[in-house]
């Protein structure tokens, strides 16, 4: 996660500067963590693997601001950012991408602006945060301690240093 930084951003809030950590994946969009395949060893769909990495930062947002308490920790929605890797579809996926552009997709310059709104937010100043596309709190499903402790066992033992 973040833990090589710890040290940087535990002083930043030792001399009065706010520290705060963000993520940016869908906060909503989790997958129940499978305690049985921790680090997904037998799971090939990458579609469940990006939401079990969801589900993984959303419970170390939960979790991290319980050992850092003076730090602010977020999970962000960045929108559906229109950015040059749109254009590397198939052929055939470029007019829907076309509309998707004019209907759905905002300028990174506008994902930007707003995520930079969240970490100036002074209501986001410490603690764990669960943020949509336009900077506003929202509710996940939360993982019991059970799972949450195994989930930062398994970091702590894999990937950790």
């Amino acid at each position: 996660f973040v833990d090589e930084l710890m040290p940087l951003l535990e002083q930043a809030a030792d001399n009065g500067e706010e520290a705060r950590v963000m993520t940016t994946l869908n906060p909503n969009d989790p997958e129940l963590v499978d305690v049985s395949d921790l680090g997904r060893k037998t799971t090939t769909s990458g579609l469940s693997l990006a939401k079990t990495g969801t589900a993984y930062t959303n419970v170390m947002i939960e979790e991290y601001p319980k050992l850092h308490p003076k730090l602010a920790f977020y999970n962000i929605f960045p929108g559906v950012v229109s950015t040059p890797n749109m254009n590397a579809g198939a052929w055939w996926t470029q007019p829907l991408i076309a509309v998707a552009r004019v209907l759905i997709m905002i300028k990174p310059e506008e994902s930007g602006e707003r995520m930079l709104s969240a970490l100036l937010n002074p209501e986001y100043k410490k603690g764990g945060f669960y943020l949509d596309n336009y900077t506003n709190q929202v509710s996940v499903a939360k993982e019991n301690e059970e799972v949450r402790k195994a989930v930062l066992d398994h970091y702590r033992s894999e990937v950790a240093v």
